[in-house]
Parts: C-alpha cells; sequence; structure tokens
C-alpha cells in the first residue's frame, strides 16, 4: 500500500514512528507498521523525511530516499501482495479505451506485463496509496488488431519480494462500420465522442429498459428499433424508457433518425418523465447530424448546420419547431439527425464541449434512466 516516495496510514493500519531528534526533513526516523492486532506487518525501516499528520488523523511521511526492501536486508518478513487487478471492460471495440484497476498491500512498486500493447511493459505503476486512491491506468486500443490479448500485474517491495502475478484476458474485436451519410464537420474531433465512452448498441450495452428489466434485442443507434416505429413529425410515438447500461455511466445515447416531413409551422416536443424503478438525474439532450454531438458553440451556430438544439433538464422537455419557426431548435424536414442524450451534471452555458462532461454522480453503480417521447 506503499510508494517509493509516500507512505500513508489509513483505518486498516496503525503507524507509530519514533523520532531521533527534532522532526526536521533531514534527520532519521523509524517508522513501525503494526495492524490493528499490534503484529508488525515489516520490520522497522530507517529514512529520512517529513512526517504529516493530517485532520482526520492519519499520518503521512514523505521520504527523500527510496523504501524498497533489498539485499542488504532491513526487511525480512516484508510481504508485497497483489490483492486484485480487474479491467472495465475484458472485450472492447479497436479504439475503446480498457481502464484498469487494482489495490496491493504492502508493495511500493507495481510492473505490468503480457501480449496487450499500450500495457504490457510498462514499469513504475503505483500501488494504491497516497498518491491514488484506487490505483488505476487507462489503455487505448485505437489501431490494434483484432484478437486475444493478455494483461498481467504484479507488484514488489523490492526486487526481492514480489506478488504473484494476476492476469486479465482481454478481446479486441472489429470496430462497428461507421456511419454513412454523415456530413464532413462530424469528422472533427470536437464533435466526436472520446473513445473511453460508449455509445450503447445492443445486448448488454442496450439502452432500453422495459419497467423492469433491460431490452437487450432493442438496437439504440436506430430510432425505430427503440421506438418500434420511425419518428413521426406528427407526434404518434410511443413511450420508451431509456438510460445510461453502463456500470461506469461513460455511456451516451445517438439515435438515428429522419425528420420526415413536416410544415414549416409545424410545431413538437421530445418529453421527458420518471420511469418505474429509474432514477431521474440531471441530463444534456441534443438534436444534431452527427452522432454523440454535444458541442454547444457548434450546435447552436444555425447559419452552419447547427440544429440550435441542445439542453440541459431532468423533466422539462425539448421543443422543436419547422425551419420557420422561431423556436430554438429548427429542424429541416427530410433530414438526418441524432437524438442524442447524455446522463451528466454539467450544463451549456459557457461552450460546453466533451472536455467537460463527465458522468452524473448519482449513476455510477445505479439504474439511471427516463420516459421518453415525441408528441
Amino acid at each position: 500500500m506503499f510508494s517509493s516516495r509516500t507512505a500513508v496510514a489509513t483505518t486498516a493500519l496503525l503507524f507509530f514512528i519514533s523520532l531521533t531528534g527534532a522532526a526536521s526533513a533531514s534527520e532519521p526516523k523509524t517508522l513501525i507498521l503494526q495492524d490493528p492486532d499490534g503484529e508488525e506487518l515489516i520490520d522497522p525501516i530507517t529514512m529520512t523525511g517529513i512526517v504529516t499528520v493530517r485532520a482526520d488523523g492519519s499520518i503521512v511521511v514523505t521520504t527523500d530516499q527510496p523504501l524498497a526492501c533489498d539485499s542488504g536486508g532491513g526487511c525480512e518478513g516484508a510481504e508485497a501482495q497483489l490483492q486484485s487487478f480487474t479491467s472495465s471492460r475484458t472485450t472492447a471495440e479497436a479504439g475503446q479505451s480498457i481502464d484498469f484497476n487494482w489495490t496491493s498491500r504492502g508493495a511500493w512498486d507495481c510492473r505490468a506485463g503480457g501480449t496487450l500493447p499500450g500495457w504490457g511493459g510498462r514499469t513504475g505503476l503505483p500501488p494504491n496509496s497516497a498518491n491514488a486512491t484506487t490505483a488505476q491506468k487507462r489503455v487505448n486500443t485505437v489501431d490494434l488488431e483484432p484478437g486475444s490479448y493478455t494483461a498481467t500485474l504484479r507488484c514488489e517491495n523490492g526486487p526481492n519480494v514480489q506478488s504473484p502475478p494476476l492476469s486479465v484476458p482481454i478481446t479486441i474485436t472489429e470496430p462497428p462500420p461507421p456511419e454513412v451519410g454523415l456530413p464532413e464537420f462530424c469528422a472533427g474531433a470536437d464533435r466526436r465522442p472520446p473513445s473511453d465512452w460508449v455509445r450503447l448498441n445492443t445486448n448488454s450495452e442496450s439502452c432500453h429498459w422495459s419497467g423492469s428489466n433491460w431490452v437487450n434485442g432493442s438496437d439504440c443507434r436506430h430510432w425505430d428499433q427503440v421506438f418500434a416505429s420511425p419518428f413521426d413529425p406528427t407526434g404518434t410515438g410511443q413511450t420508451i424508457y431509456m438510460g445510461p447500461r453502463i456500470a461506469s455511466a461513460r455511456s451516451y445515447i445517438a439515435l438515428r433518425f429522419n425528420s420526415g416531413q413536416f410544415a414549416p409551422t409545424a410545431r413538437g416536443e421530445f418529453i421527458i418523465n420518471t420511469a418505474p424503478n429509474m432514477q431521474s438525474t440531471r441530463k444534456v439532450i441534443s438534436i444534431s447530424e452527427c452522432p454523440g454531438d454535444f458541442n454547444e458553440t457548434a450546435i447552436l451556430d444555425t447559419d452552419n448546420g447547427g440544429t440550435g438544439c441542445i439542453i440541459s433538464t431532468v423533466l422539462d422537455p425539448l421543443r422543436w419547431g419547422g425551419v420557420n419557426g422561431g423556436r430554438a431548435c429548427r429542424l429541416e424536414p427530410d433530414t438526418q439527425y441524432f437524438f442524442n442524450i447524455i446522463f451528466t451534471d454539467q450544463r451549456p452555458g459557457d461552450g460546453l464541449t466533451w472536455d467537460d462532461i463527465e458522468p452524473h454522480p448519482d449513476c455510477p453503480g445505479n439504474r439511471c434512466g427516463n420516459l421518453f417521447r415525441n408528441r
């Protein structure tokens, strides 16, 4: 649980520090680590550094020398444990990011291995410590060939005290074919979601909620496959429940639809309401010619292809009108659009972009979602 530069007392450990002389940065200190039952975890270590007592009672020792056990002794009986090693996904489309998380005890360094490019060959990964409440590294799979890979990790307390390694299998698949018929401006990096966000689609990544369970067969990339019929500008669509179905909540919905034929004076709205057994939270909704587009400045630029349709809402509707409707949300007839939804507490108002967006804090680990309907 200790980095090569910092040791931290937590609720699981009790620290007793005896100082030889005054507590200065240059004088040696002896650090004795005990568990709650008084058993020493490792032999006393003499170091030089600065001792800080935090407001919550935890003690931080910032050393100016390495803390690793070596062949010179001083750490007899020391043990490094890698307690867990997991990944955010074991199957990823090429281009999606994978987050690796681990917890360790008594380790001052962790080292990566395996065959997954971008992960294998890393050295000096931090254990979970003062520098990282949960140790984590992100690997991007852009340009990786589809196939099977392995990510391994071991943690150590010097080269002579190492944990057994743990491994995670990773399968990389082909990315889905790109959307066809998109305007050229959709290719800009400022209009596309980051690779570590998931566009909800089918099966375990479907966004469709029945009121009691997820509907895996609905493809959340297409309006007609979720609503069971094409978009109807007259507003006779059925009610659908949708939400972010990813444990980390780093997901978004982009439903493709054609606006159909409507008069320039036509009016409509996407209503939002609570859904059974789902938590209603704030979300950003946009209508754009680009999937997953939440670039506020570009969407509001109606002179250059923007629809003017982006709002932050809990239950307020998103209203739209025809090309001469005088509403902020102006749709052209017979045009391909995407109904984009992301559950987040961030709001438009100062040039919102993907760089500003994080999942709503209530959604990771919970079932967030709402009723949606066009009328």
